[in-house]
């Protein structure tokens, strides 16, 4: 999903997908805000934003049923 809206990130000379990147992220926060390291920092804000984001790519790749607008 986030490969069709987003383009590809090159590190040095090393490819990342972006898949990788959005994970490794998510971890990263996760450990930030349970360990409670860089304080004044909503670590769990960051996650919810990014499950948001996931839930909103996932409902707008979803194929169209009848709308009162077509």
């Amino acid at each position: 999903m986030a490969s069709e809206l987003l383009p590809a990130h090159n590190i040095g000379h090393f490819p990342l997908d972006r898949g990788y990147l959005f994970s490794a992220n998510g971890v990263v926060e996760l450990f930030l805000g349970a360990s409670g390291a860089e304080a004044g920092v909503a670590h769990f804000a960051h996650i919810g934003g990014m499950l948001a984001a996931i839930a909103l790519m996932v409902y707008w790749s979803r194929p169209r049923h009848h709308s009162w607008l077509d």
